[in-house]
């Protein structure tokens, strides 16, 4: 006796196992990978017309599903906890700029002198008159 067809939400509810299944990586790379190998298997079995073949490629399906989640878990337990240390590095350099950036904006800033003023040796407005200028 054949195996019947999957039908169209059989094979939605496989898809979307697929997707939650990556969620559960907690590397990016390996999450990101699981989506598109996912997206693309999906993309190129969409075609399959005939029931057996599509019935054959379903349960292929379920059974690289249930390998994904078995490789989830295994990923989860030997999978390093916490952010890799230049991911540290990197926010705590970042912490150390935000601190210095404010402690930077409450200080007044300094004045300085006026350099005509400070050149003609005065420091009120008549030694701006003194002669001293732009291209002289």
């Amino acid at each position: 006796m054949a195996i019947p067809p999957p039908s169209r939400s059989e094979i939605l509810a496989l898809f979307r196992s697929f997707l939650r299944t990556a969620r559960q990586y907690t590397d990016y790379n390996i999450r990101e990978y699981t989506k598109r190998r996912t997206s693309d298997a999906f993309r190129r079995n969409s075609h399959i017309s005939d029931p057996a073949a599509a019935a054959a490629a379903f349960s292929d399906g379920k059974s690289q599903l249930e390998l994904a989640r078995r490789q989830a878990v295994v990923y989860s337990l030997y999978a390093p906890k916490g952010s890799l240390p230049l991911e540290k590095v990197l926010v705590a350099g970042l912490q150390e700029v935000q601190a210095s950036h404010a402690s930077f904006e409450k200080q007044p800033l300094p004045r300085a002198p006026n350099p005509l003023c400070v050149a003609a040796g005065g420091g009120g407005p008549v030694a701006l008159n003194c002669g001293v200028g732009w291209g002289r």
